[in-house]
């Protein structure tokens, strides 16, 4: 890199300047340690380079070591999380911003979203124990919110118009659909999933389905949107699904993924080598090894073409491991993003670190703890890309 943050690669000059994601953060390099100098590249030969908008930058254009003692500023994830769902359903929330009850009506409904209606459909007898299901279900809505604050309180940010139905696949607990009703209240939104672990009651205009996406598509209408957000570990064919996808999406209407890209990336030289590095390394070995391939998410803008998307848009945000990293929104980012990771590890590694790693449970668990210890290591610049690709279908 050149000092003012931009790639000596001449290859990648035509993103000098571009769009800088994750909001206020500038385009610069690191104080300490060196610049890792690894390029990651979403080109294959096997997808042809035609409509294609480049708006944003290389993830480490976006970050800067933060040299200074500030995290005290940005609060605790635990308690404003516990908060942010417990307090009264009367009350609006501005997801993203200030984390306290609002009287607006343009911020996230969340005190109204899954949680909301999830607890009013269970029985009056509550349970003596949290299960290891309930602990899940409860990190893909802190999840949830952790997108929305990356996204700017957006749910999808693809540049749609009107919206009468949209599907959202791999829904989950189906808080992005029970969110999406409650702000489009003139949408449908059908959510999708494998797992029925999805309220009960939801708003009159959204409905649940039990469905995998790599089966034959049989909706009985098309979509205007088609939502998908962390798949990167769910599907054997994503190429099919995206196929899938377009056919079922309405002329004009657009196919939007959100994701992960794993494995995490290093800022500096100080993640090579850490046991974040290592669990990285190791958990897409051995998915490669029983037949996924945990890193398909950075070929998606290729798959959006190779299904004839048009007006393929790239962007890229960032969650770094610790809050290693200067400005404050990309601190706060970081303790929930390490808080959605220290929470979903051990689900993410066991099985296949044990049934096709051939480690005991508890050498899982002692790795998985050094592990831990090093995502909390403030000294260890390590991050999470983020990508969404969006595509539209064309008129």
């Amino acid at each position: 890199m050149d000092g003012h943050g931009v790639p000596s690669d001449p290859s990648l000059g035509h993103l000098a300047g571009s769009k800088v994601e994750n909001h206020d953060v500038a385009a610069t390099t690191a104080t300490q340690g060196q610049p890792s100098t690894q390029q990651h590249t979403t080109h294959s030969s096997e997808y042809p380079e035609t409509n294609v908008i480049m708006v944003d930058a290389p993830h480490d254009m976006l970050l800067e070591v933060d040299m200074a003692d500030h995290d005290s500023a940005i609060g605790d994830v635990t308690t404003s999380y516990e908060f942010h769902f417990r307090t009264s359903s009367s009350q609006h929330y501005d997801v993203g911003e200030s984390y306290s009850p609002t009287t607006s009506s343009t911020g996230s409904i969340v005190s109204l979203s899954r949680r909301a209606f999830s607890d009013s459909s269970k029985k009056t007898e509550e349970p003596t124990t949290v299960t290891r299901k309930d602990t899940e279900q409860e990190r893909l809505d802190l999840q949830h919110q952790l997108f929305l604050l990356t996204f700017g309180n957006k749910l999808h940010l693809a540049p749609t118009e009107e919206l009468h139905q949209v599907l959202d696949i791999g829904t989950g607990t189906g808080i992005w659909c029970i969110e999406f009703a409650l702000r489009n209240p003139q949408s449908h939104v059908t959510g999708t999933d494998l797992s029925p672990i999805q309220p009960e009651l939801t708003p009159p205009n959204c409905t649940f389905e039990v469905d995998d996406a790599e089966d034959e598509w049989v909706f009985p209408h098309q979509f205007d949107l088609v939502h998908g957000r962390t798949l990167a570990s769910c599907f054997k064919d994503p190429q099919k699904v995206i196929n899938s996808a377009t056919a079922s999406i309405k002329p004009g209407g657009w196919l939007e993924f959100q994701d992960i890209i794993l494995p995490a990336r290093g800022f500096d030289d100080s993640y090579t080598g850490s046991y974040v590095d290592q669990w990285c390394t190791k958990l897409v070995a051995l998915a490669a090894r029983a037949g996924r391939d945990f890193s398909y998410s950075q070929h998606y803008r290729q798959m959006f073409q190779a299904a004839g998307l048009v007006d393929i848009q790239e962007r890229h945000f960032v969650w770094p491991t610790s809050p290693w990293c200067k400005g404050e929104h990309l601190k706060k980012l970081s303790l929930w993003a390490q808080k959605d990771f220290l929470d979903g590890i051990e689900g993410m590694s066991m099985a296949l670190m044990t049934r096709v790693g051939g480690m005991s449970r508890e050498e899982v668990l002692e790795f998985l703890e050094k592990v831990k210890e090093d995502a909390r290591n403030k000294n260890m610049h390590g991050f999470m890309p983020i990508i969404v690709v969006m595509g539209r279908k064309a008129s």
